[in-house]
């Protein structure tokens, strides 16, 4: 077990990109040699703090506290899979204080009932070590109790989305919850999602938001982004040859760089997607994640695009309730829906984005007047649905509401 202890330390002092694969899995304290545990909990922490976790920085942290000979050997021992060397730490140091309360109530003599019972309660103290929480009510309702008091503090609960129709409904960005936003090609999803993040950064507090782009290069991106601030058509930014509106465009340039966004148009597998947003949620958490589009992602190990389907929206909805944020992820919509707009919301690849989502919405574009667009949300897990009507303004690539919201 020294060996494989070793070995994970290794391997995150070579890589950092590795921490945020091992964070929920092994804890300092199931290390059997202390020195693992000392360094394995200076490498979270220098995490955390954004900073990258190797031999310097780890060695300038704990200084005399650990031999520097043998901290600079662990890279040779670095494990091949760091996530089963600290699956099999975890599950060892589960196991070693089990055996420890077994041979406690053993050594007291305790009727077998009593036996029984200890047993149960060590089971369930693993479970909630797992699970980080008790699943006692007495305990949900304080942790209940404490989020309300919390939210009460902080004077808010979820993030506005700037939208007046969402929020007559109040209809927010709430930690875990998933939003999928579909419709057909050329709908307008990623200009509604622009619109979406611009209407977010607008408001009272800065928001730390990801974004996972699979269609667009990253200066496609800035370009919209200004686009919808300026009015000026991203190409022609992007060009380089607009005559006038340079003062403005730099300075919604020089605000978009004081935003926290992180912009990733290189991720393409879940599972680099998964591990890159763990590492930004140890540094602060994250608000906000847009992903578009979902049909672009893959899944290591999917043998079928049903089986990718089902692990993606799954495995979304898990990583949004554990880092605490909402997810956006637009998609397309299936066939049927594309050429019958009275058919029911489907997106594409079957029935699993609609069944994770909090939030299903259809975007449809107005056949007669092509600045229309129909925001229907069909589905709302948590209050009423609705259909409300936006506009395209200044070269399409801003939005605004002109009709009230309807009611379904």
């Amino acid at each position: 077990m020294e060996i494989v202890e070793c070995g994970l330390i290794g391997s995150l002092l070579s890589d950092k990109n590795k921490v945020a694969a091992v964070y929920d899995i092994v804890r300092p304290a199931d290390f059997k040699d202390p020195r693992c545990g000392i360094v394995y909990q200076t490498i979270i922490d220098i995490s955390k703090q954004g900073g990258t976790p190797d031999l310097v920085s780890v060695f300038s942290a704990l200084g005399k506290k650990i031999d520097a000979v043998w901290l600079s050997g662990l890279t040779d021992m670095a494990a091949g899979s760091p996530t089963q060397a600290a699956i099999e730490i975890s599950a060892r140091a589960k196991r070693d204080r089990i055996i420890n309360r077994i041979k406690i109530a053993v050594s007291e003599n305790l009727p077998l009932d009593l036996l029984v019972e200890e047993l149960a309660s060590i089971a369930a103290e693993a479970n909630a070590k797992a699970n980080d929480n008790s699943c006692k009510m007495s305990d949900v309702v304080g942790r209940f109790v404490d989020l309300v008091k919390n939210n009460q503090a902080a004077d808010e609960y979820g993030i506005d989305t700037g939208y007046m129709f969402l929020e007559n409904k109040y209809i927010r960005y709430m930690p875990g919850h998933v939003w999928v936003i579909g419709g057909a090609t050329s709908t307008g999803k990623t200009a509604v999602m622009v619109d979406m993040l611009c209407r977010v950064l607008d408001g009272p507090k800065k928001r730390k938001i990801a974004i996972v782009s699979t269609e667009m290069m990253e200066e496609q991106n800035v370009a919209r982004f200004l686009a919808r601030q300026t009015g000026y058509h991203s190409n022609l930014i992007l060009s380089g040859k607009l005559r006038d509106g340079w003062d403005e465009i730099n300075a919604s340039l020089a605000w978009f760089s004081e935003q926290e966004i992180y912009l990733f148009d290189n991720i393409y597998q879940f599972q680099d997607m998964e591990m890159k947003l763990r590492q930004l949620s140890m540094t602060g958490g994250i608000d906000i994640v847009y992903l578009d589009y979902v049909q672009n992602m893959t899944y290591k190990g999917a043998a079928t695009e049903y089986e990718k389907t089902e692990k993606m929206a799954k495995g979304v909805q898990r990583l949004a309730k554990q880092l605490k944020c909402t997810f956006v992820c637009l998609s397309q919509i299936s066939n049927a829906a594309a050429k019958d707009h009275d058919q029911p919301m489907t997106f594409k690849g079957g029935g699993e984005w609609g069944a994770v989502a909090d939030l299903g919405v259809w975007l449809k574009r107005n056949k007669k007047n092509k600045e229309l667009l129909c925001f229907d949300f069909q589905k709302n897990r948590h209050g009423q649905v609705g259909v409300q009507i936006l506009q395209f303004v200044n070269n399409y690539v801003r939005l605004k509401e002109i009709h009230h919201e309807e009611n379904i």
